[in-house]
């Protein structure tokens, strides 16, 4: 069959596009082996973000009778989901997980973003519990807006565990009380088996992470068996070491008598505080000897001497008279103030003490400049005898005259005489033994004369 001119071109068209394609495909499959092999592998797939996220509490409970332990567990929707969960809580007085928001157990339930469900566990036992398991299952799969799983069968399975029981051994609080910092002080912590299901081996420790400022004092058993109702004690030393409140949590680890399992119940019983050191008042150390008693006759002098003794600071005396222990103190108004030969040095002469002085009570009251201490003597006595008079009779001894007892802050009389206190029976007894002794001398006196 002939060709026509007018298909000529459209054939070598053809071939050109059959040539530039076979050209095509050998560029490529040139490529393709220079390229290096790990642009031929497919990349690997970006996990998926988890459609919830959780925020779980304290997930170990322990509370005493009476008491009461919360944990919340909060699961927020990160996109648009359903969620579902189911517990496996058992039969267990005063322990129960409640659900509120966003869900509700044991059904699926659709949770836009930012949708969350509060998981709240309280245990409150009325009785003592043994240490009990409980775990919650939740699970989430991304959703359609009409509420279906975007991928059937795929689920993102979450778990929370509770692990609780109601006190097995019931730990008394203990507070410290504010200790100087590098002091320490010891108390007695007493913990009682509250259990009624039998005897309890204890171990005495403390809660991780460990309370440095709280130790069981040395010597102090760490080991008992109690039975139910009974109580031991240990003693624990505060020693704080520095400005601050401190907590403690003392933990008995215990084992029920016969049984495999261990508890570890921590209490957060104990309590103190650190402060600064008290810094005691300066002191200047004062002292003094004390005066000592005198007797003296009337008419002789007295001194009462006294000497201060300080650490520092001049010291000044204040002499303090009474004229029985049944007076009150008051500053002297008898006799003369006089400095020794330092000014710690002090006496108080009386002069020609008077018999009426007989009985006072003399005090040197000192006082410290530095610090403002004082410090008061023992009281010495003043005794004031009457002098010695001759018996008239000659064969008796000598008397001394009867001492009138002192009067508080008793002068001398101006002219220096001592007013007479004879009564006026003494002195017609006196008259009467004149006339005798006379009647007795003048017959003596006669005789001598007569030739």
């Amino acid at each position: 069959m002939s060709t026509s001119p007018l298909q000529s071109p459209l054939r070598f068209r053809t071939r050109r596009t059959r040539v530039a394609a076979s050209r095509g495909s050998l560029l490529l499959a040139a490529t393709c082996f220079l390229l290096p092999t790990a642009v031929l592998l497919p990349s690997p797939a970006t996990a998926a973000a988890p459609p919830f996220s959780v925020s779980a509490g304290d997930q170990a409970l322990t509370a005493f009778v009476g008491e009461t332990a919360i944990s919340e567990t909060v699961i927020t929707a990160n996109e648009r989901m359903l969620f579902r969960f189911t517990t496996s809580i058992p039969t267990s007085p005063g322990f129960i997980v409640t659900p509120s928001g966003s869900c509700e157990p044991d059904s699926v339930t659709l949770m836009q973003p930012g949708d969350t469900c509060l998981l709240t566990a309280t245990l409150s036992p009325t009785t003592a519990l043994p240490s009990s398991f409980t775990s919650i299952t939740f699970e989430g799969t991304a959703a359609t807006e009409a509420g279906e799983p975007v991928t059937p069968g795929e689920w993102t399975p979450h778990q929370t565990a509770y692990n609780y029981h109601g006190n097995g051994i019931e730990v008394t609080p203990v507070d410290f009380g504010d200790v100087p910092i590098g002091e320490s002080l010891t108390k007695t912590v007493t913990f009682t088996n509250s259990r009624a299901d039998g005897r309890l081996a204890i171990d005495l420790k403390f809660a991780l992470p460990l309370s440095p400022e709280f130790t069981l004092a040395p010597g102090t058993e760490t080991y008992f068996e109690l039975a139910p109702g009974d109580s031991g004690s240990a003693d624990v030393t505060f020693t704080p070491p520095a400005v601050a409140a401190y907590t403690g949590s003392f933990v008995p680890i215990f084992t029920t008598m016969n049984a495999v399992a261990m508890v570890q119940d921590p209490y957060r019983v104990l309590s103190g505080a650190g402060v600064e050191p008290t810094v005691d008042p300066e002191t200047a150390n004062l002292g003094a000897t004390d005066p000592t008693s005198l007797t003296v006759t009337a008419g002789a002098d007295a001194a009462f001497h006294s000497t201060a003794t300080s650490d520092t600071g001049v010291n000044a005396v204040q002499w303090e008279t009474r004229a029985s222990e049944a007076d009150a103190w008051a500053p002297a108004e008898v006799g003369t103030a006089v400095s020794g030969a330092s000014a710690n040095d002090a006496s108080l002469a009386i002069p020609s003490a008077p018999a009426s002085l007989s009985g006072l009570q003399v005090r040197a009251v000192w006082t410290n400049d530095a610090y403002g201490e004082t410090h008061a003597t023992a009281p010495a006595t003043l005794t004031v005898q009457q002098p010695a008079v001759v018996d008239p009779g000659g064969d008796g001894p000598e008397q001394p005259l009867p001492t009138t007892p002192a009067k508080p802050h008793t002068h001398l009389a101006a002219s220096g005489a001592e007013p007479s206190s004879l009564s006026t029976p003494t002195l017609a007894a006196a008259a009467l033994l004149l006339a005798g002794s006379v009647a007795l001398a003048v017959p003596r006196i006669i005789r001598a004369r007569r030739p």
